[in-house]
Parts: structure tokens; C-alpha cells; sequence
């Protein structure tokens, strides 16, 4: 149960093999995956800390007064990771929804929620207790570490800043927490999935009296970054990793230059083609690119309740928004429109009604087809909340395996 890291890598490392490394991130309480690009042959430590950059060697990195709060090892001559945290149980005056939700969990504010599977830390601890625990590395499909043993190790049972999941309200997969695009930038960082959607484009910063200044340039867009600007010719509808480098002939501090975008001051360096984490193609004769995704459907997102039902589409299209948008780690932002969105609600309802053994609350996967927008480059620069794709071809609908 792993998401692939979108810039720079840094954690706890869990296992590595020649292509790639696995780290924990204590930050936001996720395993991460990185492409290797350092000399596959230099040796590194398990459960140590690393910063992994593009085309750079890694970097061990401790972090120190960690011990209070949890602490990481291996035990010789076992070669899986251990952790050592506290953890606290659901308390029984919560609500019974929120209680059945999460039956069999605790939550461990620096390792995230884990399955108390036989009950070991609720027998131990009581419901809504806290105590210290031992957890093991596993990488299963439903978690990261499995919980191994409880005792009474004292630690600084306090995280203000990381409470329970049980305690926070609810977030729409959809809308509500939508991630903004960097604005910043340092030489560097790293964007780790840019795809190329443009391989000769005007470069808006051209600057003919200086040496290096071309006067086209590749466009490469990442979910994290936006649009970057490439020097160097990429190939169209190819993903790449890359490294960032300052644009010499302008003003690249942001307090001094108002008119600074990751656009304008900064460029791709050091390129390095990936393979595709979506299935992608050049369409309209080598002039566009198409990415295919996937993404479940919320109808409460797509319509108001006031129109379900209606068998009217006339009136009923007056309940679906001009414009539905969806989150995807590899694109960012995506618009559906109007027109698609009404494509979509008849395909699931379909759907529903040929499958009428299927519970009404089982999920449904939307499988899409997009493109950059026209003006992608424009709404880059305009906002780091606009979406810079959209949804050109609704394939089908699905069943969640």
C-alpha cells in the first residue's frame, strides 16, 4: 500500500531492489515510492533516514529527540523494519457509526491507523486508551506496518497536531481538500512525473541576448508543479523525471521579483524519460496527448438531490453543475463537463439497473479519456488551484473491484 512520491523523497527507508526504494514518511503518514537514480550498487541502511534527489547520491539524514516519539530499526538477522510508537483506541461514548467504522483500528499518530486484528492493544488499554506499541513492516494491499506487540514503554503521549481520524470531520475524495500546485521551487527539487504535452512550444521567456535563450522550448506539466519549461527537445506524450534549475537572466527571488511564476524563472534540467504511470497516447496527428484514467463516482458531486429522478433531462440537467471536477495524483485537477458529467450519471444508473443484485452504495469506477485544456498554459499561471486538464471521451463505468 504504497503512493509514488511526487518530488523529492525523504524517509524512513522500508526496502529498495535496483529500480526503486520504499521509505516511510513520517510527515504525512505514508509509504512512498521512488525511481532510483543514484548508482544502484552503493549500499543502503534499513531504517535509516534519506533524502533521495534526482541524479544525486541519497543522503543519510537523522533527525534528532526523536526517541519520545518513535524510533525505527531492524532486528539481525531478520531484514524487515521495525517501529517502535504509541498508539490510542476508539473511545465507547463516540458516535455507533464512527465506533463501526473504525472496530478493530488504532491510531498511531506517527505511523497512521493500524489493525488491532485480535484485540491485543484494546484488551490491553481499554477502549479509548493509549499505550506504547511495536509494529512490523509488511506492505500489504490494507496496510503498512501490522501491529506486533504492546507494553508499557513511556513516551510523551501528545500530538496536538495529529489527532485520531475519528475526532476530524469527514473529506470528500472529490472537492473539498483539493491539493494547490508549489508556487515555489528550489534548485534542486525534483518533479518525478511530467508529462510532455507540447515538444516545441513558444518559450515565453526567450531572452535572445542571452547565451542558452531558445526561442521555442518542450513543455513539461507535472501535478505538483504545473507547467515547466524544457531547453531541452522531449518527446511528446513521454513521461519524465526531472531536476529544476533557475532561469540566469531573471530576477528569481520571489520577494523581489512580484512578476516570479515556476514558469517564467525556473526550467526542466536533467530529463530522464519513465514509464508511463497512465496509459498515454499522441493523438491529432502528434498535435495533442491522451491520458487514460479512472475515478470513482460520487453522485452527490455530480447532481443535486432535488433532480434525481426526474425523468425529464430537460429539467433534470438544471441539477448538474456547469463544470465537476475530480482529483488524480498523476494529473491533478481534472474538469468534466457539463455535457460529460449527464454522460456519466446515465452510464452508472444503467449500470445499476442491470446489476440489480449490487448494493446502491457500491462504488463505481468512471473510466475517462483526457487532454490538456487549450489554454493550459494560461490557467497555470493564472491560478495554482486551476484544473489544467479535462475529460475529452468518457470510455465506461465499472464496479470497484
Amino acid at each position: 500500500m504504497y503512493v509514488d512520491a511526487s518530488g523529492k523523497l525523504t524517509g524512513y527507508l522500508m526496502e529498495y531492489n535496483n529500480t526503486h526504494v520504499m521509505v516511510f514518511d513520517l510527515k504525512d503518514r505514508l509509504l512512498k515510492r521512488g525511481l532510483i537514480t543514484h548508482d544502484p550498487t552503493i549500499r543502503l541502511e534499513l531504517a535509516a533516514r534519506y533524502i533521495f534527489n534526482h541524479l544525486k547520491q541519497p543522503k543519510k539524514s537523522e533527525l534528532q529527540n526523536t526517541a519520545h516519539f518513535y524510533c525505527f530499526a531492524t532486528k539481525p538477522p531478520d531484514t524487515r523494519v521495525y517501529a517502535r510508537s504509541w498508539a490510542v483506541s476508539p473511545a465507547e461514548d463516540l458516535p455507533v457509526e464512527v465506533r463501526e467504522k473504525y472496530k478493530g483500528k488504532v491510531w498511531a499518530p506517527y505511523l497512521g491507523l493500524l489493525n488491532d486484528k485480535n484485540g491485543m492493544f484494546e484488551r490491553k488499554f481499554g477502549k479509548g486508551g493509549r499505550g506504547s506499541i511495536r509494529v512490523r513492516y509488511v506492505n500489504r494491499p490494507d496496510e503498512v506496518f501490522e501491529l506486533d506487540h504492546v507494553d508499557n514503554v513511556e513516551y510523551d503521549f501528545v500530538a496536538d497536531d495529529r489527532p485520531a481520524p475519528w475526532n476530524q470531520p469527514t473529506v470528500s475524495m472529490y472537492y473539498d481538500a483539493f491539493p494547490s500546485r508549489d508556487t515555489l521551487a528550489r534548485v534542486g527539487d525534483c518533479a518525478r512525473f511530467a508529462l510532455c504535452v507540447r515538444d516545441v512550444a513558444d518559450n515565453l521567456a526567450h531572452d535572445g541576448s542571452t547565451d542558452g535563450s531558445t526561442a521555442t522550448c518542450s513543455l513539461l506539466v507535472s501535478s505538483r508543479y504545473g507547467v515547466f519549461r524544457s531547453l531541452y527537445v522531449a518527446e511528446m506524450g513521454c513521461w519524465y523525471q526531472h531536476s529544476i534549475q533557475r532561469s540566469t537572466h531573471r530576477r528569481n527571488d520571489p520577494v523581489e521579483n512580484p512578476h516570479y511564476t515556476i514558469h517564467m524563472n525556473l526550467t526542466a534540467t536533467k530529463i530522464m524519460p519513465i514509464e508511463q504511470p497512465l496509459p498515454t497516447e499522441v493523438v491529432d496527428g502528434g498535435k495533442d496527448v491522451e491520458v487514460t484514467t479512472k475515478f470513482v463516482f460520487e453522485h452527490d458531486h455530480f447532481e443535486k438531490e432535488w433532480s434525481r429522478g426526474l425523468s425529464d433531462w430537460k429539467e433534470r440537467k438544471e441539477g448538474v453543475p456547469f463544470k465537476v471536477f475530480f482529483y488524480n495524483f498523476y494529473l491533478g485537477k481534472v474538469r468534466i463537463s457539463n455535457y460529460s458529467a449527464i454522460h456519466i450519471i446515465k452510464l452508472v444508473e444503467n449500470l445499476r439497473k442491470d446489476c440489480y443484485e449490487r448494493m446502491k452504495t457500491d462504488p463505481i469506477n468512471v473510466i475517462v479519456k483526457v487532454r490538456p485544456l487549450k489554454n493550459f498554459l494560461e490557467m497555470c499561471m493564472k491560478h495554482p488551484d486551476n484544473e489544467l486538464y479535462v475529460v475529452e471521451t468518457v470510455v465506461d463505468v465499472e464496479y470497484v473491484d
